[in-house]
C-alpha cells in the first residue's frame, strides 16, 4: 500500500478507516431520517434543523480544530475525534425526542470537524511529495466509501433491527477502533517539534485562490447532488433504479478520487482541476440536452467521476502553498467551502420553480466553467 499511495501502510489504513467511520456517521443521519421522523414524531422542519445543525457543527469549528492539529499530538486528536463520534452515535441510539437528537447529532458533527483538517494535513505530511495527490485521493475516497456503506446498508438493517440498533452498533464499532488506534503507536510526526507556520492574514492570502475555488466546487456538489434524485424521479426513473444509479455515481466518484490524485501528481493542480471542471460542465450540459430516457441515468453516473475527482486535486494544491500550517489551512478550506456553498440549493430551487428543475444542470455547467477558468488562471502549475 505504501507503494500505491506514497504513505506507510499502517498510517494509510488508520487514516483511511477513520475517515470511513466518520463520514459513514454523517451519512447515517440522512439515511435514517424517515425512521427518526416516524418514531420520534418529528416535523419536517425539525428534521431539517437536526441535519443543518449537524453540518454546521461539522463545518464551523474546523479552523480551530485545524490550528490545534498543527500544535498538539495528532494521534491523540485522531483518537479523541473517534471517541466523540462513537459517543455521539451511541447517545443518538437512546434519543427519545427532538432536543436529544439535536444535541447528540451535533456531537457527531463536532467529531467530523476534528477529523477532516487533521486527516488531510497529516496525510499530506506523511506522503511523499511525488505521491501526495494519490494519498489525498485515497483518504478522500475512504470517506466516500463510508458514505456508500451507510447509504446501502442502513435502510435494510433499520427495517430488520430498528434504527436504534444501527446507531448503537456503528457507535460501538467506532469506539472499538478508537481503542485499537490508541495502542498502535504514534502517527508520523505526532510527537516532533514542528516549525512555525503561517499565521492569520498571511495564511488566508496564501490560500485565497484555493478558498474561492472550494466554494465554487462545493456549490456545484451541493446543487447537483441535492436535486439529482428528484430530477431522476421526475424523469420517470423508478426509485429502486435511481438508488442503484446513485450508488454507481458514488462508486465511480471514489475511483475518480484516486485517479484525480494521480493526475495532480503528474500534471499539477492547475491542469488537473481546470480539465476536470470543464469535463463536469460538458457532462451537465449533456444531461440537460438529453432530458429523459434510458441514457439519462447513465450520463448522470459519469458525472460522479469529475465531481469527486477534483477534491484531492484542490487538497494537494492547498498543501503546496500552506507550508507548516496545513491543519488550519484545511480547516479553513473545508469550513469556507461548506458554509459558502449553503446558498446553492435555495437559489437552484428558486430557479427550478420558475424555469423547471432541468435548469439546475445549466447552473452547474455555468459554475463549473467559471471554476475551470478560475483554476486555470489562479492555481499553481505545480
Amino acid at each position: 500500500m505504501a507503494r500505491i499511495v506514497g504513505i506507510g501502510s499502517r498510517g494509510a489504513l488508520q487514516l483511511g478507516f477513520s475517515h470511513f467511520l466518520i463520514d459513514s456517521q454523517m451519512a447515517l443521519l440522512a439515511v435514517s431520517m424517515p425512521f427518526l421522523i416516524r418514531d420520534l414524531a418529528l416535523t419536517l422542519s425539525e428534521a431539517g434543523v437536526v441535519i443543518g445543525a449537524s453540518v454546521l457543527f461539522a463545518a464551523m469549528p474546523q479552523p480551530v480544530t485545524g490550528q490545534l492539529s498543527d500544535r498538539v499530538s495528532r494521534k491523540r486528536m485522531l483518537v479523541f475525534g473517534l471517541i466523540v463520534c462513537g459517543v455521539g452515535s451511541v447517545l443518538t441510539s437512546r434519543s427519545s425526542n427532538f432536543l436529544e437528537l439535536l444535541v447528540f447529532q451535533c456531537i457527531v458533527g463536532v467529531s467530523s470537524s476534528i477529523f477532516h483538517p487533521l486527516g488531510y494535513s497529516l496525510t499530506s505530511y506523511l506522503s511523499d511529495l511525488a505521491y501526495r495527490g494519490r494519498a489525498l485521493g485515497f483518504l478522500s475516497g475512504s470517506g466516500d466509501l463510508g458514505m456508500l456503506a451507510a447509504f446501502s446498508s442502513t435502510g435494510p438493517l433499520s427495517l430488520a433491527f430498528g434504527w436504534r440498533a444501527v446507531f448503537l452498533v456503528w457507535g460501538l464499532l467506532v469506539l472499538g477502533f478508537s481503542a485499537i488506534f490508541a495502542f498502535l503507536g504514534s502517527l508520523g510526526d505526532s510527537h516532533q517539534r514542528r516549525k512555525e507556520g503561517l499565521r492569520g492574514r498571511e495564511l488566508v492570502g496564501r490560500i485565497a485562490p484555493e478558498l474561492v475555488f472550494m466554494v465554487l466546487l462545493s456549490l456545484v456538489n451541493r446543487i447537483f447532488l441535492s436535486f439529482l434524485p428528484t430530477y431522476l424521479s421526475e424523469a420517470g426513473v423508478a426509485e429502486s433504479s435511481a438508488s442503484v444509479f446513485l450508488g454507481a455515481l458514488v462508486s465511480l466518484g471514489i475511483l475518480g478520487e484516486l485517479t484525480g490524485g494521480s493526475l495532480t501528481d503528474k500534471f499539477g493542480p492547475r491542469v488537473a482541476v481546470s480539465t476536470l471542471m470543464a469535463v463536469l460542465a460538458l457532462v451537465s450540459l449533456s444531461i440537460y440536452l438529453v432530458g429523459s430516457g434510458s441514457l439519462l441515468p447513465l450520463i448522470t453516473v459519469v458525472a460522479g467521476f469529475p465531481l469527486f475527482a477534483t477534491y484531492p486535486c484542490i487538497y494537494t494544491a492547498t498543501s503546496q502553498v500552506a507550508g507548516e500550517s496545513r491543519g488550519i489551512a484545511y480547516g479553513l478550506l473545508i469550513s469556507v467551502g461548506w458554509v459558502g456553498s449553503a446558498i446553492g440549493p435555495p437559489v437552484a430551487g428558486a430557479l427550478g420553480d420558475v424555469y423547471g428543475l432541468s435548469v439546475i444542470f445549466i447552473l452547474v455547467m455555468v459554475v463549473s466553467f467559471v471554476a475551470s477558468g478560475f483554476a486555470a488562471r489562479f492555481l499553481k502549475v505545480r
